[in-house]
């Protein structure tokens, strides 16, 4: 059974002929009793009776009508709400980025929105790791991704977006605290805060260190700049990392390294073949790169 003959079944019903039917459903007559005939024997019942030149429900068909008229109605509605959310999706964006870059989004979404005239469009976002989000733009969960890391050429495209420096990060009673740049080898002794091994950010840092022939002592670890920062302000030790100024709190001081000369990199990501790539990423991506700092 079909919603078709559904439907040529309540229009038939409507009609009153087979031959009125026709007409208001643009067939040939034949074809529309042949699909009533296929229908009966589905059902293993007999639906019309005949009146005359004209069809009459059997007491079997009378039953049935109300049920195949809601499936009809409840079909027309799915298709509607389906059309409204293919709309809506049009106009949505799920945007994952790296938490470094989080005090930007706003900033970002807001630009998006003015610069392109995309005021409805709806921006879903969530923090996540670069490997999460990598990997949910494979997968179709994510739209556009903000990372810390390229892949080869693959499924992805990549634009570079920012770049920022690393420095080193002391509480502010450090007797380095002064200086607006140091030496590695000023805070070699000193307890060290680093990235987990597993973090994208400690894959990046750490060979940029162990290169410059720097053994911090490690006394913890951390996944993110913020907690990492959070151990700094108490005194616990001093780190190296990129971050906005703006993100550092209050008790403690960013010094430059002019050793290290390598920046970290933020690219934007998104997935060759995606929905949103084919509707709003060219836009969007000019948009963003637009953005100063």
């Amino acid at each position: 059974m079909t919603l078709l003959q559904l439907q040529y079944f309540d229009t038939v019903c409507q009609a009153g002929t087979v031959s009125g039917a026709a007409g208001m459903l643009h067939i040939a007559q034949p074809s529309l009793s042949v699909a009533l005939k296929n229908l009966e024997e589905e059902l293993g019942l007999e639906l019309f009776a005949r009146r005359g030149r004209g069809l009459e429900l059997t007491a079997a068909g009378s039953r049935l009508l109300p049920y195949a008229r809601k499936v009809l109605a409840d079909a027309e509605r799915f298709r509607l709400e389906a059309a409204w959310q293919k709309e809506q999706d049009k106009n949505r964006l799920r945007l994952s980025y790296v938490d470094v870059v989080e005090d930007q989004v706003p900033g970002w979404i807001r630009k998006i929105q003015e610069k392109e005239g995309q005021r409805q469009l709806l921006v879903d976002t969530q923090s996540a790791s670069t490997g999460e989000i990598l990997r949910d733009l494979k997968e179709g969960r994510c739209d556009l991704g903000i990372v810390s890391e390229k892949e080869e050429e693959g499924e992805l495209h990549f634009q570079l977006l920012e770049e920022m420096e690393y420095m080193a990060a002391v509480y502010e009673r450090h007797p380095l605290a002064s200086k607006e740049s140091i030496f590695l080898e000023e805070i070699s002794r000193d307890p060290f805060v680093a990235y987990e091994k597993s973090s994208m950010a400690g894959k990046l840092l750490d060979p940029l260190l162990a290169a410059l022939g720097f053994s911090p002592r490690i006394r913890y670890r951390a996944s993110t700049e913020d907690a990492i920062l959070a151990f700094v302000r108490e005194g616990f030790g001093v780190s190296v990392l990129a971050c906005r100024p703006c993100r550092v709190p209050s008790g403690i001081r960013m010094l430059k390294l002019p050793q290290i000369t390598a920046k970290r990199r933020f690219y934007l990501a998104v997935a060759k073949g995606s929905r949103f790539r084919e509707t709003h990423s060219e836009s969007i991506l000019r948009a963003l790169t637009d953005l100063e700092g």
